[in-house]
C-alpha cells in the first residue's frame, strides 16, 4: 500500500487542478451509515423515498412529504449531530495548501464544511436545512426540528405557509451544484475519489468527464468500482487508514 500511497501523493502534489469526489465511505467513521453497505439497512429502509419523483412531493400525493418527516427523517438524524473525521480534515488541509480546488460530495451531511472546506459542491443537497415547495424560501434545521417537536408535520414555511421539504435531492432531480461539478470535472487534471462505489449514474458522468479531459484518476475505496481499470492508482483499504498514511506522506511536500 505504501508504494500506491506514494504515487497518489506525487500525483496530488504535481497536479495543477485536483478535484475530489467523495461518497458515503468518507463519513462512516463519523457515525453515519453507508446507504449501500451490507451491514446497513438504511438503503433498504429509505429506498422508497429516494426513488419517489419530486413531483409527487410537490403535488402532495398521499402525503409523501409528511411520510418523509415522520418515517425517513429520523433515519437521517445521525447526520445532523455528526462531526468531521480525518477524511474531511485531510481534504480541508489539501485545500488550505492549494493542492485541492474543489470537493464534490455525494453526501448531504455537511461535514466537509464543518471541517473547514470552503469550496464544496453538494450534488445531493444538504440535510442542514429545508426549503419551501411554494416560495422556495430556505430555513435552518433548528426551525424544522422545532416544527416537528410541536407536531407540525410536515413543517410549514414561516414566510408563505407552504409545505417545507428537505433540501436534498429527490429522484430525477438535478441540482445546480451537479452542473458545476460536471463543468469542473471537464477541466481537472486529477480526480481523487474517496469512499465512493461510483455506481450512481450521474456520479459516473463526473468521472467520465474527468477522464475525457485526460485527467489522472485515483480511487480510494474499500470495495471495487466500475472505474478501477481506468485509474492510475487504486487502493482498496479502510479509508481512514489510507488517509492517515497519505497525510503523513504529503507532509513531506508541505
Amino acid at each position: 500500500m505504501l508504494e500506491r500511497v506514494g504515487r497518489c501523493a506525487r500525483l496530488i502534489y504535481f497536479s495543477k487542478n485536483t478535484l475530489a469526489l467523495t461518497g458515503a465511505g468518507v463519513s462512516t467513521e463519523s457515525g453515519i451509515p453507508d446507504f449501500r453497505s451490507d451491514k446497513s439497512l438504511l438503503w433498504e429502509r429509505i429506498h422508497a423515498y429516494r426513488f419517489m419523483p419530486i413531483d409527487a412531493y410537490r403535488d402532495g400525493v398521499d402525503d409523501y412529504i409528511g411520510m418523509f418527516w415522520r418515517y425517513w427523517f429520523p433515519l437521517l438524524m445521525p447526520m445532523i449531530h455528526a462531526q468531521p473525521n480525518i477524511n474531511h480534515y485531510f481534504l480541508a488541509r489539501l485545500a488550505e495548501a492549494s493542492l485541492l480546488s474543489t470537493v464534490v460530495t455525494q453526501n448531504a451531511d455537511g461535514l466537509h464544511g464543518k471541517a473547514g472546506s470552503s469550496n464544496v459542491l453538494e450534488i445531493h443537497g444538504s440535510i442542514s436545512g429545508g426549503r419551501c415547495f411554494s416560495c422556495k424560501t430556505t430555513c435552518p434545521m433548528d426551525y424544522i426540528l422545532d416544527e416537528i417537536q410541536a407536531v407540525r408535520i410536515p413543517p410549514v414555511c414561516a414566510q408563505c405557509g407552504g409545505i417545507v421539504g428537505p433540501d436534498i435531492v429527490f429522484a430525477f432531480e438535478r441540482t445546480p451544484d451537479y452542473d458545476k461539478a460536471l463543468e469542473r470535472a471537464a477541466k481537472t487534471d486529477l480526480l481523487l475519489v474517496m469512499g465512493s462505489s461510483l455506481l450512481v449514474d450521474h456520479v459516473k458522468e463526473i468521472v467520465v468527464g474527468a477522464l475525457n479531459n485526460g485527467a489522472h484518476l485515483v480511487i480510494i475505496n474499500n470495495q471495487p468500482t466500475p472505474f478501477d481499470d481506468a485509474a492510475d492508482v487504486v487502493i482498496h483499504e479502510q479509508l481512514s487508514q489510507v488517509t492517515r498514511t497519505l497525510w503523513e506522506t504529503m507532509e513531506r511536500y508541505w
